[in-house]
């Protein structure tokens, strides 16, 4: 693993791109470094070990983060739309207020990370891993349904389980029928129904726990609420 600071960063990056290509920054060792503003969108950042590194206000769109070590990186502010972080150590990380939307954290170490008005709508969190992270989202493991996560987002609050994706009034009409079950046919629908309909009604209850957590992410000024870690 090659070390490297602010600067080489800036050069691989420029040249990178002025050559029309991906800057590639593949298993190199960026800890404590940094990288506050810098526009790191796109680049391929598989396997680095960014753990401790500064990336307040970093552009980190698309960027492939796959494997990518973050623990204890400070990601508050970051853009992470649509980017990359199958597998990624996220533990301890800072990503309050990150944008996250589209993001792919499948298998993501996410424990006893910060992610208070961090948006995530539309992230892929299946097989995350959630112990001990500080937000406002309820996750049910190990259902017959697999994982299920119930979310803030600015467009209200989101359920995911499995690959399927909708809200509570979705989830709903699902359970009222027997047709259209995500991931599931004849007998295994009635296995899963009480399941889903027991949940309902504990995401109601989280919800209205969490009342303010919608708006604030759509305004960050509002006033914190209790609660919120997951365990």
């Amino acid at each position: 693993m090659t070390a490297v600071n602010r600067e080489d960063v800036f050069q691989i990056v420029n040249l990178a791109r002025k050559n029309g290509g991906r800057p590639d920054l593949q298993n190199v060792d960026l800890r404590y470094v940094d990288l506050r503003y810098m526009d790191l969108s796109n680049a391929d950042l598989r396997y680095a070990d960014l753990r401790g590194a500064k990336l307040s206000g970093a552009d980190l769109r698309y960027a492939d983060m796959s494997y990518t070590d973050l623990a204890n990186a400070n990601l508050q502010g970051v853009k992470l739309q649509n980017t990359y972080l199958f597998k990624a150590n996220l533990q301890g990380a800072r990503l309050q207020k990150a944008d996250l939307r589209y993001a792919d954290l499948r298998g993501a170490n996410l424990s006893y990370a910060n992610l208070r008005d961090a948006n995530l709508e539309d992230a892929n969190l299946a097989y995350a891993h959630l112990t001990g992270t500080n937000w406002y989202c309820l996750c049910v493991n190990s259902t017959p349904s697999v994982d299920v996560f119930f979310y803030p987002t600015r467009g209200g609050w989101r359920l995911k389980f499995g690959c399927w994706l909708g809200t509570l009034e979705n989830l709903k009409k699902i359970i009222s029928s027997d047709e259209d079950w995500p991931e599931a046919l004849g007998e295994e629908v009635e296995r899963r129904r009480p399941v889903l309909k027991a949940f309902i009604e504990l995401a109601r209850a989280h919800e209205n726990y969490h009342s303010g957590a919608v708006d604030r992410l759509i305004r960050p000024n509002v006033e914190p609420e209790r609660g919120g870690d997951v365990s």
